[in-house]
This record gives C-alpha cells, sequence and structure tokens, in this order.
C-alpha cells in the first residue's frame, strides 16, 4: 500500500511539474525582487508590494513572501502581512534561521489585528451569498472572528433575486466589531401567514377609480351629444311636417327633402349618444362605488324598441 502511495504522488508529480514550469519565470522574478527592494529604499512602499507580489508569483520563495509581508507592514495591512509571514515560516525548512524572524514578526502583529464577526439576520433565506471585500464567506465562517487589515471594508449581502445590499465597516488596530448584514428581501414569512394584500387601497382600486371617472366624462360627453342632436332631430321633424305631406310622405320642395334626410341622421347619433353615454355613466358610476371591493362588476347594455337600457351584475 505504501509503494501503491509512492507511485500515485510520483505520477501526480510528472504530471503537474509541466503546468508549474510553464508558470514560473525565475529570471524576471528576480528582476522583479531587486525592483522592489530598490522602490522600499525610495520609500515607495506601494510600488514595492506589488513587485515582490508579482515576483512571487512567477517563482515562489519563502524568501520573497517574508521581504512581501514585511512590505504590507509598513502600508498597514496588518492581516495580509500577518498571514504571509505564516505562510513563509511554514516554507522555511527547519533550522533555518528565518524562522526566528518570522515567528517574532507574527506574534508583533498577532496583537495588533482587527477581528471582524459577520453575521446574517436568523431568518435570512438560503443561498443568500456574503462577500467581505473580494472575498466571499461561506455559511461556516459566519460569526467567527476573522483578522482584518485595519481600515473600511465593505460588506455586501445578496439574495437570490434581490440586489446586493452594501455595508462598510471601519476596524481600528486591536478592534473587535461584530456585525449583522442588512438583506433586500422581506424576512421569512411563517407558515399560515397573509399573502398578498387585497386592501382596495392597492393598485388594483386605484386603477378602477380613475377608470370610472374616465368612464363618466366620456358618457356624460356622450349624453350632450344624444341631446344636441336631439334637439336637431326634432327641428329637422318640424321642418319636414311643414314642407311634406304627412299622409304620403312626398315634399313640396328641396328643404322638405333635406330636413327628412338630416333627421334620419340626427335621430340616428342623438340615438347612439343617449346608448353610449347612459352605458358609460352607469359604468363610471359603478366602477367607483366597487373601486372599494375585490369585486368586478360587468356592465352591459342592449338597444330595445323606443329605447335602450343597461344591465349591472356584481356585489356591492
Amino acid at each position: 500500500m505504501r509503494a501503491l502511495a509512492v507511485r500515485l504522488l510520483l505520477a501526480l508529480t510528472v504530471t503537474a511539474a509541466p503546468a508549474v514550469a510553464q508558470t514560473r519565470d525565475p529570471a524576471a522574478a528576480e528582476s522583479l525582487f531587486r525592483g522592489a527592494k530598490a522602490a522600499e529604499e525610495r520609500g515607495d512602499f506601494k510600488a514595492a508590494c506589488g513587485l515582490f507580489a508579482e515576483s512571487e508569483r512567477l517563482d515562489p520563495a519563502a524568501g520573497t513572501l517574508l521581504n512581501q509581508a514585511d512590505c504590507e507592514e509598513h502600508l498597514g495591512a496588518l492581516a495580509t502581512a500577518w498571514g504571509h509571514f505564516l505562510q513563509a515560516k511554514d516554507q522555511l525548512s527547519p533550522g533555518d534561521d528565518r524562522i526566528a524572524y518570522a515567528t517574532q514578526r507574527i506574534a508583533a502583529l498577532d496583537k495588533r489585528l482587527p477581528h471582524l464577526s459577520i453575521h446574517l439576520p436568523p431568518n435570512a433565506p438560503p443561498g443568500t451569498v456574503v462577500m467581505r471585500g473580494q472575498v466571499e464567506v461561506h455559511t461556516a465562517a459566519l460569526g467567527v472572528p476573522v483578522a482584518v487589515d485595519p481600515g473600511p471594508l465593505a460588506l455586501t449581502a445578496t439574495v437570490p433575486g434581490h440586489a446586493p445590499v452594501a455595508t462598510s465597516v471601519t476596524l481600528a488596530e486591536g478592534e473587535m466589531k461584530d456585525v449583522t448584514l442588512k438583506l433586500d428581501a422581506p424576512v421569512a414569512t411563517l407558515p399560515g401567514a397573509e399573502g398578498p394584500s387585497t386592501s382596495p387601497t392597492g393598485d388594483g382600486a386605484g386603477t378602477r377609480r380613475t377608470l370610472a371617472w374616465v368612464a363618466g366624462g366620456v358618457g356624460i360627453a356622450g349624453l350632450g351629444v344624444g341631446v344636441v342632436t336631439g334637439i336637431l332631430a326634432l327641428g329637422d321633424a318640424s321642418t319636414f311636417k311643414n314642407n311634406c305631406s304627412q299622409t304620403t310622405g312626398a315634399c313640396q320642395n328641396q328643404t322638405g327633402v333635406d330636413a327628412a334626410s338630416s333627421g334620419k341622421t340626427a335621430s340616428a347619433v342623438s340615438t347612439a349618444g343617449f346608448i353610449g353615454g347612459g352605458v358609460l355613466v352607469a359604468a363610471g358610476v359603478v366602477l367607483y362605488l366597487t373601486s372599494r371591493s375585490s369585486t368586478s362588476p360587468t356592465v352591459g347594455a342592449m338597444v330595445l324598441p323606443g329605447g335602450c337600457a343597461a344591465s349591472v351584475a356584481g356585489r356591492f
């Protein structure tokens, strides 16, 4: 079994070796390292830290990590520097003189580190994503004090289907802080809780009242047309009576013929105006009255011999 494990380890090492070789560039890493040291001598620690990080990426080495951690400490990134000192110490071989230095720096930084505990509301929906800066905080890490760099820190919580909610916190050296994030979603509803509100003051009731005013206004206009054209029809009827025979319907002149034609048109328009206007006014009244009820009324109309009728069905 031990021999099998050794062979598997060798196989993995051989398989991974080409990939590692492709990412390493010792010559470029050494040049970047020297550039970082020069930047440190100038006091440009921001540039130096970037060069150390790139040198470490191209050719990982414990010595580079130690220098990078020291640089980050100068910038005030205490937790980042602390983590790199720990990482460098783990990479050093037993007996290496630099272990004592790394241990001393780790102990000194440990006393200065701020710690942050992140919490979600107890009823946060499943799948809520929490981010600390650019790092996702998994569920197991919620509520656990975690070392962070001093200064401002952006936190976000995202409920599935909702926009992220950002929270900003600022920590000083050595500070311990607990933060409960806010969510862009209502709290979880207990079983049996009421569903969507059907209050008459909602959007549906408001829309119904608006339609009531529109229908009523158009209906009144229609009734006005019916009245005006009715008066015109009566005038044409009088003209027809004076210029045409009541028995045969024959007209003595063009005035009577024109009165007969325009009278029919005015009479038809007047009837349509009264029917349409009456129905719309009735609909407007019903819509307004039922805007306080969730029941939608049904309004109908029919033309009857000599007039019209409107019907309204609903619960009031």
